[in-house]
Order: structure tokens, then sequence, then C-alpha cells
């Protein structure tokens, strides 16, 4: 697993395309590095190609609380800083009001 020591992490869900992939450029330009996580890895991967940053790609289906957890250890594990990810940004959707709120409660 790449490492991305010394530097501001932000967690950005469905990083894969569109708004996400957009906001993952911006804090790299930023000078961030990224954790791109979406519930397609292939697109999570090319949106990290893109990148300036060093940063991981993670798979991530945010309907299932196991998979959110997962997705916020690695981001931890990646950044080797304190338990704790000081931006995130979710553009990941789902139908279900409840199970979109399980980004929130991790």
């Amino acid at each position: 697993m790449a490492t991305i020591r010394g530097r501001h992490v932000a967690l950005v869900t469905g990083g894969g395309s569109g708004i996400g992939r957009a906001t993952a450029v911006r804090f790299a330009e930023l000078g961030y590095s990224c954790v791109v996580a979406d519930i397609d890895e292939q697109k999570a991967k090319e949106t990290l190609r893109m990148l300036q940053t060093p940063g991981i790609a993670v798979q991530v289906d945010v309907t299932i609380a196991t998979s959110v957890e997962a997705m916020v250890t690695a981001a931890v594990q990646a950044s080797l800083r304190k338990p704790r990810l000081p931006h995130w940004y979710s553009s990941a959707e789902s139908t279900d009001e409840s199970a979109s709120a399980l980004v929130f409660q991790c």
C-alpha cells in the first residue's frame, strides 16, 4: 500500500468520475494527497493517475458499513497520521438515506 506521509490528506468518495473526480483533482492542485474512493476501483485508479500528488485508490460501496470502515482504515493506514481525516468530501450517491449516512458515522 502506498504511504502519503507528511501531507494533508483528502478522502474523496465518488472520486472515480464527475464531481468527485474534479474534487480530487482540485485537492491535488492545492497540494493534498488524495484517497480516491469509488465503487469502481478502476475508475478510482484512473483519477489517481490524473493527480500530481501521491495517493491511493480504494474500492468502496457506501451502502455497506464494513466497506466504509475498510475505506477509512485504508486511508488512515496510508497516511500514517493520527486516526482522523480532516478533509472528507463525499460525492458518492445512494438512494437510501440511511445508507448514505454511513459515510458520516465513521
